[in-house]
């Protein structure tokens, strides 16, 4: 994680010197504005178990990571991809990210103590990696609360498996306004809300 520091020029400096490095400092300051934490691509995001936790994910690559804190958002710019899995194990919105399962791991896992909303997703699996009826793209513990909203699926799973499985209560998943790639006919698993376009 990184905070972007400002920068001071010499006593020496032209009146030009001064304003590009106020600009500069300007930047700075808004874009450390964005987030608690600005992750770099292959950068660990190492989330602190607080409340009101930030999180923004630059554009690239990233490895999994565990959200763990209250009331946590994490969001990712334009071109952020998640290559692992993430864990939630705390309160979170996540928002904005390109989630890969790795192989026929699920992108999220949803503990029973997690709590989730995912706007805004692009989700993918490549084609064929699921074989059995518990295999999903997200897997809900029992316990654990997720909605997917806006958010999109990929890959051709030859109608096995699911994109959302729940092994708790029906009312604790929802999926809204999402849209289905896959070729799965019964997508969802103990989702109560579906709302999504095939």
């Amino acid at each position: 994680m990184s905070t972007i520091v400002a920068t001071q020029v010499g006593a020496d400096a032209s009146l030009a010197e001064i304003d590009e490095n106020a600009t500069v400092n300007q930047k700075t300051d808004i874009i450390n504005a964005l987030a608690t934490d600005i992750v770099m691509p292959n950068q660990a995001l190492e989330q602190l178990p607080k409340l009101d936790y930030g999180g923004l994910l630059l554009s690239g690559s990233h490895g999994g990571f565990e959200v763990k804190g209250s009331r946590t958002t994490i969001n990712g710019a334009p071109g952020s991809v998640i290559k692992k899995q993430v864990r939630v194990t705390g309160t979170a919105i996540l928002s904005g990210l390109h989630l890969l399962c790795e192989g026929n791991t699920p992108a999220v896992l949803v503990t029973e103590s997690g709590r989730l909303v995912l706007t805004d997703c692009h989700i993918f699996k490549d084609d064929n990696k699921q074989a059995a009826a518990t295999d999903a793209y997200i897997v809900v513990e029992d316990g654990g609360y997720l909605v997917a909203q806006g958010s999109i699926f990929y890959g051709n799973q030859s109608n096995t498996g699911h994109l959302v499985y729940n092994y708790g209560n029906v009312h604790n998943a929802a999926a809204i306004g999402c849209i289905d790639l896959s070729d799965i006919a019964s997508p969802f698993h103990n989702v109560h809300h579906v709302y999504v376009v095939p």
